[in-house]
């Protein structure tokens, strides 16, 4: 072998060396990548939302409502400024000046919340039977479907649509690590975090699905 064969085999050897480490390279940024992506939509998008839903509760409490404070003191608003609120508690009505930071949350529209959800529960469950009732029809089996047998469960629904919950957090991670499989924050990670805590508190019995 003379010396310019074995540097062209040298050369060779190194350039494949360095093919193998720029493909290894670029995959281990992909990988990266990824996983960021996944860290954002799952922790720091929810996490962000949260954020300003605590900060627009904060923001619209109104005279006459019935707050809790991060300290577990229940009171009524009576009076509210820029940054700052007095509320009423006990039966003396004993008058105290609070931050808004320091509402942790608003009774009554936590009432008036659970109030649309369960209109929103009958309103639902009453479209889903009517069209169970249609279908049924039109596949020669009219009557097979009874009104009780349409049930929505709404407990999992948290603060509102696009309101992330410790749950659905919970679900979309492990999901996602145990499953490979990205559910979204919105529906289907809540519908998952609902059927995970369903199936943890024994709701199904055996041979039901």
């Amino acid at each position: 072998m003379d010396f310019y064969t074995l540097m062209a085999g040298l050369t060779g050897g190194t350039s494949g060396a360095s093919g193998a480490s720029g493909k290894s390279s670029l995959s281990m940024i992909l990988l990266m990548g990824g996983m960021f992506v996944v860290m954002y939509f799952v922790m720091i998008r929810p996490q962000k939302k949260k954020q300003k839903a605590e900060q627009e509760m904060r923001e619209s409490v109104q005279v006459g409502d019935e707050i809790t404070t991060i300290g577990g003191i229940f009171g009524r608003v009576v009076t509210v400024k820029e940054d700052s609120l007095v509320i009423e508690t006990g039966a003396d009505r004993n008058k105290i000046k609070i931050a808004k930071w320091a509402v942790s949350v608003n009774n009554t529209a936590q009432e008036k919340l659970e109030a649309e959800r369960q209109a929103a529960k009958e309103a639902q469950e009453t479209n889903v039977y009517n069209l169970a009732v249609k279908t049924a029809e039109l596949l020669g089996v009219p009557g097979c479907v009874k009104r009780e047998s349409v049930m929505a469960n709404c407990d999992y629904v948290g603060g509102g649509y696009g309101v992330p919950t410790p749950g659905m957090v919970e679900a979309i991670t492990l999901v996602a690590r145990l499953e490979g499989i990205l559910l979204d924050p919105v529906y289907s990670g809540k519908g998952m975090a609902g059927l995970i805590d369903l199936c943890r508190n024994g709701h199904f019995k055996k041979g039901e699905n």
